[in-house]
């Protein structure tokens, strides 16, 4: 099956025919998701993704995947909040990839932290330090 440029797919049998949208916009919950998605726009007013059209192109605001200013969404990062006791083993979920920061510091994969393939962090062990 090949893809033409479009906003559709097309699937039929031999009595049917059915279109559906390429744009899965809704299921996007987030600025980062949202913006690599070429069929999406995010709308930072409302915080939500909306599927593309030319004219968010040139509204100031709009994200999108081919504006050049993608990075926009990293003044919509959704903040939150874990409560963490001593000794506990944390898994932290992001959902696009991101760097993990700690002190200012990037956090590297050690005894005590590990990455997910998933761009999640895992902390093993939780102290005060």
């Amino acid at each position: 099956m090949a893809l033409l440029p479009g906003e559709f797919v097309y699937l039929s049998d031999e009595d049917n025919v059915a279109q559906y949208f390429l744009a899965q916009c809704s299921l996007h919950t987030t600025c980062a998701q949202c913006a690599v998605d070429p069929y999406c726009s995010w709308n930072p007013a409302r915080g939500l993704c909306y599927r593309r059209e030319q004219s968010h192109l040139s509204v100031a605001g709009w994200v999108t995947s081919n504006s050049k200013d993608a990075d926009k969404c990293l003044g919509h990062v959704k903040r939150m909040t874990t409560n963490a006791y001593i000794g506990d083993t944390l898994h932290l979920k992001c959902a696009a990839q991101s760097t993990w920061i700690f002190n200012t510091e990037p956090i590297l994969p050690s005894e005590k932290r590990q990455l997910t393939t998933e761009g999640g962090l895992v902390v093993f062990n939780a102290s005060v330090t």
